[in-house]
């Protein structure tokens, strides 16, 4: 149960995080929100799928299992 590495990645907030089907890596959904932007209150929902509005802004980032990013992939704007 203890700490095995911590990363941190830029944006305003990771989330969603999913492993790889063989446990090699973990990609996580990072947000960033624009001036007034918010997600709002109550609980993040890890692991459900999210509405389009939330994705309009969204990165994924890959980790391996040392923590290192592996890759990043921008999956829209505004």
């Amino acid at each position: 149960g203890g700490e095995r590495w911590r990363a941190t990645v830029g944006g305003d907030m990771a989330s969603m995080a999913q492993f790889s089907p063989d446990g090699s890596r973990i990609y996580v959904s990072v947000v960033e929100m624009g001036p007034g932007g918010g997600i709002g209150q109550g609980p993040r929902r890890q692991g459900e799928a999210a509405g389009a509005g939330f994705m309009t802004s969204s990165t994924i980032v890959a980790f391996d299992r040392s923590g290192n990013q592996v890759w990043t992939y921008d999956v829209g704007g505004e």
